[in-house]
Order: C-alpha cells, then structure tokens, then sequence
C-alpha cells in the first residue's frame, strides 16, 4: 500500500522545458498527493500541474477558485474522499483538462494516449445538501467548470456531489468498469444527485455518455449534442442500468452514430436507454440521434410526457424500441413520435394521446411493430391521437372559467431546457415559478402568456381570452357559526329558548335559499327566501311548548340552511335540548270514604281520606277540599262542599288521614252524585304532576232538595186556653216527605 504523504507543491520559476509531452512553464504550481487539511487552489498561483493523483481525504476540503487551470499529467487525477468547492462563474470557469498537447482532430480511442482519469467522489464524500426551495447549501460542488480529455470526466461511487452550469467535452469512456465519459454514477441510492444545466458535447461513451447504475438522480435541463458511440456496442447519451432517475427538460439532439474508415456504421448512439430502472421522462427534445430516441429494456418502468422523440435515419420511422423478452410497463403520453418497435416483449403499451406525424392511422399503424405484426409480442394502444404536434413552449390551466375569486393552477408542458420562465396572467399579475397558481379578484377574460428563457433565446406562448372570470356567485353566509344549546326542567321553561341566524349574500349575484329542521319540538322563524348580493335577513331557531313533554334526556336537532342557486354556502347549525327533572313533591289521594245514600240539600256528613306524597321532595302543609261530581273527573261544573280539611307537611312518602263533616249547598240540584276528596286543592305546593290531586268515592249520593215550611196564621203573640181548638195556616216548598212535624 503507498504510504500517505501530504501534497507536494513545487514552483519552477524562470525556465520551460518539454519533457515526453509534458509541458512545465513560468510559474505552475505543482502538486500531487494526499490533501489533509483544508487547502485552496488560489487563481494567482493558477495553473496547478497534477503530477501525481491529488486526493481529498476525509476531514479536509478542497477549495479552488473562478479562473483557475488545472491540468493533470496522463494516468493522475483527482480523488475526494471528503469535500471539493470547485465553483467558478460565467466570466472565469474553472478548467480541468489535460497537460499533454493534443492534436486534432482525434475521435474515439484515439483520445486515450491524452486523457487523464477525471474526477472520482467515493463514498466518504460529503453529500451536497440544498434547502427547502432547491437552492445548494454545502458538500460537494462542480459548478461553472470545464472538463475535458478526461477518461472518464467524472466518476461517482456511492456519493452525492451537486454538478451544475458546466461544459464537460471531448471526454472518453475507455474503461468497461465506468462506461460513461461524461459522467458515471455508480451504487448511490440516496440522496439523489442532481445533474443541471451542463453542456455536454463532443464525448465518446461505451454505455453512455451519462451512465448510471444502482443509482437515484435528476437530469435537468441539461444540452448533450454531437456525442458518440466507442467501440461496436449499443450506446446511449444517458443510459440506466437498475436506478431511479427523473429526467426532465433536456436538449439531446444530433449525437451520431458512429462508422468505420470504409463508412460503415460500428455502434448505435441512442436518446435514452433504460435497463431495469424506473424513470419519469418529462419536456425532453430527444432529436437526429443516431438510434432510438428511447431504448427500453429489461423490467423498465417508464413513464415518458410531453416530450419531443424523433430519430435520424434509419430509425426515423420508430422514435421508441422496446426491446427485451421480459416484460416493461411503459406509458407514453403527450409526445410527438413516429412509431414503436416491439422485439419480444409480451407487455402492452399505453401511448394514447400523442401526435405520430399525421392523423392517417394506416400510416401509424405502418410505424407500429406489435401483436398485429406477431401475435407473441404485446399490444401498442395509440388511441385516441393527437390531430396536431405538441409546442416545444406550452402550458395547460385549470380551471379556464369560473367566478371570482378565481384560483387558477398553470402547468409548464415546455420540452427543452428552460432557464427561466416568466409567465404574465393578463390582470397584471406575474410569476417565475414552473407551475404557479394565481388567483383573479375581478371579472373579464385574460390573456395568458407564458415566456422561456433558453440558452439560445426567449420563446414565448401566448393563449387568447384564455381565462374567463365571470362575477361572482352568489354565496350564503350564516353567522353565528355556534349552534343553539338550551336546557330546562322537565315541563319547560327553558332557556336560551331561541337564537338568531344572520343569513347574509356575500356573492355578486342573488340567491334563493331554504331553511329546515327535523323535530317537532323546533321551530324556524322563516324557511325560505330570497338575497340580493350583498343583501341579508334573520331566521330565528326557538324551542316551542312541544319540548314541555319530553322526558329527561338530551335531544338534538339539525337546523340546515340551503343555497338553492348554486349551493354555494350551504351549511346547517346544530340544536340541542337538555330536559333535567328537578325533585318535587306530589299529592294524591289514596282513600275516601262514602257519602251516604241519599241526603237533602243543605245537609251534612262525614267524611274520611288519606292524603299521600308519592313524590321525590317533601310537601308543605295543604288543603284538601271536596266535592260532587256527576262523573268520576273533576270539571268546571262540579259542586264545592262546605268544609276543607287542613293537611300538615308531609315527606316523602308521607301520609295523612282526618275526618270532617262537609255540607251539601242549599242550591244543589236534585240528583245521583259522586264524592271527590282533592289533595292541594289550593294549589299552595307546587308539584311534579297537577293533575292527579283528586279520588272518587266508590258509590254515589242521591241528593234531593230539603222542604221549606212558612207559617201564614197565626201571626204569634196569641193566648191559647188549653182544650180550645186553634186553626194554624203554613205553606211548604220542596218535599217534606210523609210527615211534619210543627213544634
């Protein structure tokens, strides 16, 4: 194992020299070795000759500044094992490149002799980290650089460096084990690397020029042209193999197959090529590649949108081949393509709505290899179709109409490297983001435009009256958002016994609405109605005489107001009842005795009863009183009788019995009457039931009215002589029954 050994820096100063296509000048700063402490590769001390593999190791960072050079003797190159900032800027890009002179034009494996061995992030380097809107916070950075003559350019085992604005060219992959000369990422399944807005051209790949395995990564907005195949092989400008990767608003146009001195093709150079991995395929332009714009194999999981798949002859009649005996699950929508070829796989293809270059289905179906071609392999279903090509600048929105306040959500379907969007709603209201919401406060119909700012220019999509906001519907407030909650005794009253609902139109157009509710012991001042905008009435929810019935408990109702217009509003408010029993006492009669079986007017007799609280409280003295009555019930025309009986306090479950002589009222009618004995017939103690005081006498009275007897003569005052006769004159009214007697 070679020993550790810090970095040798050496300054040759006043000479030149070129030793085996080295080249040494005035003021090169050399170094080689182990970078153990923070160091940074400063532009006054630039260029840096590496004449040995540089290596970060873990702990220490490698800082190198905008305008510095580096260039590395063949077979070194630069390994970070903990952390490089190497960021430059549009004006002074930092350069990696090689020290030998290279002469041109060398293509292909003749690049070898000259490259060195890029830059290789292992495990131990520190994943770049962003926040929480996708802007770089710290780890590991290659940002506005150029790489080039490298074998591969950049080499990633297991770590996360961000890779963003650079322009990585005439690199090679000459080494089975990395198969990307641009870039090859190897066994990182998280966190995902992010790979954006590079130019990537003129590199020489054997798998891919991006080649990713076991791996998790963003391709974004990125131009990869003018690549090619090395070597015989299938190769691809980004090719996965078992990763997860989402690529999205790339330009991989015009990078040609690859041919032989006698001018016949040795490899094919594809648009994208996935190999057991899943990828979300979005706004690409994949154009005049020299093979299939995508290539999908073994057990892929693609998902290709809005993307622009045309190929160079002599592919240019299928834009996508599914090539494998496993299956694939492949959904291809909103493309513009030619056709698809099927070797051997027995999946189905969903590629509805896309535009195959015309509406003529015999031509579509002419550019379509499938189960109607060979019944072993899987079905393309292509309907329905696109009637015109996709924009390379487009958007959707949804909602297109509506009233306001109207929230509107826009999609960015743009294919193709976008550096910025500017969009303008039309209401003066503007946004940069991808795919923003904005929402129109007024009415009118607005014109939407959308402008894409692309390394070669600004492209701008505008829709006519795209938007059409109408005036605002009608909408039902109801305040308060509280429901009525009342509670009470059993027999009422109780309390709150109503409350108040504003119904307001809060909306720019009138509005008919109704009121409800579900119990009969609920009442509703009104149920239905009309609002103007902006315009409102009360309806008042009450407890009515219905609720005195209800036994203890809780009872709840639903008072729901409705929006008949358009619904706008529509909401209810909840009711409630608690009916509590509060103890009280409750007088009966329990015995009485019988009246006689006949009396006359203006007669007497006794009688006995027992008064009883059967309630749950005590009762205060009362007064129990009597009566006859034509039927068993107490009624309005029932006879009092003279004399009441007093009762004194009785508790629960008290009792009381006492006798008193009652009389029947001169004025009585003749008749056949019952007795009733009635326990506070004064009503002085309030009770739980007031209606079941009174008890009937078993038999009845007759009742007849007593004679009345007037002396006419003598006058009085007269001497009477014992023996003598005397005449007396009386009259009689009534019936005096069968005898008189005159004292």
């Amino acid at each position: 194992m070679k020993k550790t050994r810090l970095i040798s820096i050496y300054f040759i100063v006043g000479c030149f020299y070129v030793c085996s296509n080295i080249t040494l000048a005035y003021g090169d700063t050399y170094v080689s070795g182990n970078i153990t402490t923070d160091t940074t590769w400063s532009k006054a001390n630039s260029p840096y000759i590496v004449t040995e593999t540089v290596q970060v190791l873990p702990g220490a960072t490698l800082t190198i500044e905008p305008g510095v050079t580096v260039k590395f003797n063949i077979g070194t190159g630069l390994n970070v094992g903990h952390q490089l900032i190497a960021i430059g800027n549009e004006q002074e890009r930092i350069i990696f490149t090689t020290n030998v002179q290279v002469p041109t034009p060398v293509l292909g494996d003749d690049l070898a002799p000259y490259c060195w061995h890029g830059i290789k992030f292992v495990d131990s380097a520190l994943d770049a980290e962003f926040d929480a809107n996708g802007n770089y916070l710290n780890g590991n950075i290659i940002k506005y650089c150029i790489i080039e003559y490298a074998d591969p350019a950049i080499q990633i085992v297991g770590a996360s460096p961000y890779i963003a604005f650079n322009k990585l060219q005439n690199n090679i992959a000459n080494s089975g084990d990395w198969g990307g000369s641009a870039i090859s990422i190897h066994l990182n399944p998280t966190p995902t690397t992010i790979i954006e807005y590079n130019e990537i051209e003129n590199n020489f790949g054997l798998f891919g020029i991006i080649y990713c395995y076991q791996s998790s990564l963003k391709i974004l907005n990125n131009k990869m042209s003018n690549n090619t195949s090395y070597g015989s092989g299938e190769t691809a400008v980004i090719s996965l193999s078992s990763c997860d990767c989402l690529i999205q608003n790339n330009e991989i146009t015009n990078n040609p197959r690859r041919f032989n001195s006698q001018g016949y093709p040795i490899g094919n150079c594809h648009g994208i090529m996935v190999y057991m991995s899943s990828a979300e395929i979005e706004g690409n332009i994949v154009d005049n590649n020299g093979g299939y714009s995508l290539f999908i194999e073994t057990n892929a999981n693609v998902n290709a949108y809005w993307n622009e798949l045309y190929s160079a002859e002599p592919f240019s009649q299928e834009s996508v081949l599914i090539n494998t005996t496993y299956p694939v699950n492949a959904t291809l929508h909103y493309n513009n393509l030619k056709g698809i070829y099927i070797v051997g796989c027995p999946s189905d293809i969903d590629a509805t709505n896309n535009y195959w270059g015309t509406t003529d289905t015999s031509i579509i179906d002419s550019n379509i290899f499938d189960y109607y071609d060979d019944i072993t392999l899987g079905k393309v279903n292509y309907q329905p179709i696109r009637n015109e090509p996709f924009k390379t600048g487009d958007f959707v929105a949804s909602p297109l109409s509506g009233s306001y306040p109207l929230e509107v959500f826009f999609t960015d379907n743009s294919m193709g490297i976008i550096n910025s969007l500017t969009w303008d709603f039309g209401d003066g209201g503007t946004s940069n983001d991808q795919n923003p919401s904005h929402t129109y406060t007024s009415e009118g119909t607005f014109t939407v435009s959308l402008t894409i700012n692309r390394p070669n220019g600004l492209e701008t999509e505008t829709k006519s009256a795209y938007i059409t906001v109408n005036a605002t519907a009608g909408v039902l407030s109801v305040t308060p958002a509280d429901g009525l909650t009342s509670s009470g005794d059993q027999g009422g009253p109780f309390s709150p016994s109503n409350k108040d609902y504003t119904l307001q139109n809060t909306g720019g157009t009138s509005i008919n609405w109704t009121a409800s509710k579900g119990q009969a012991w609920t009442t509703l001042s009104s149920s239905s109605g009309t609002l103007d905008a902006g315009s409102s009435t009360t309806v008042t929810v009450s407890i009515n005489s219905n609720a005195n019935s209800l036994t203890s408990g809780y009872y709840n109702d639903t008072a729901s107001f409705t929006n008949t217009t358009n619904s706008n509003g529509n909401t209810s408010r909840s009711v409630g009842l608690t009916v509590t029993v509060v103890p009280k006492p409750d007088l009966i009669e329990t015995a009485v005795s019988n009246p006689p079986a006949s009396a006359i007017t203006g007669s007497s007799f006794s009688v006995t009863d027992t008064v009883k609280n059967q309630g749950n409280a005590s009762a205060g003295a009362s007064i129990t009183s009597y009566y006859l009555s034509l039927d068993t019930a107490k009624g309005s025309g029932d006879i009092p009788l003279t004399g009441s009986r007093s009762v004194p306090s009785l508790g629960i479950n008290g009792t009381n019995s006492g006798t008193i002589t009652v009389t029947i009222p001169s004025g009585t009618a003749s008749g056949s009457y019952y007795l009733l004995a009635c326990a506070d017939d004064t009503n002085v103690v309030p009770e739980s039931n007031e209606g079941n005081n009174c008890i009937t006498s078993a038999s009845k009275v007759n009742v007849s009215v007593g004679a009345g007897i007037s002396v006419i003569s003598p006058n009085g005052g007269e001497t009477w002589t014992t023996g003598t006769t005397q005449t007396i004159r009386w009259s009689y009214s009534g019936n005096p029954g069968s005898k008189v007697e005159i004292e």
